[in-house]
């Protein structure tokens, strides 16, 4: 087990940007599926994730 040290904040916003219009967007709103993310980010709290090597 890893501790995942990135912004996941930008990791969920990128993945939802595959199915939004190029462009630039402007929010004055976080999107709701980011708000568990963002409130993990403002708390600091430790991320943990399995990473499986592939010998």
């Amino acid at each position: 087990m890893f501790i995942k040290e990135i912004n996941q904040v930008a990791d969920v916003l990128s993945k939802a940007g595959l199915d939004t219009d190029i462009g630039v967007h402007f929010m004055e709103q976080p999107p709701p599926q980011v708000m568990p993310s963002l409130l993990d980010d403002l708390c600091e709290s430790p991320r943990f994730r399995n990473v499986v090597f592939n010998m």
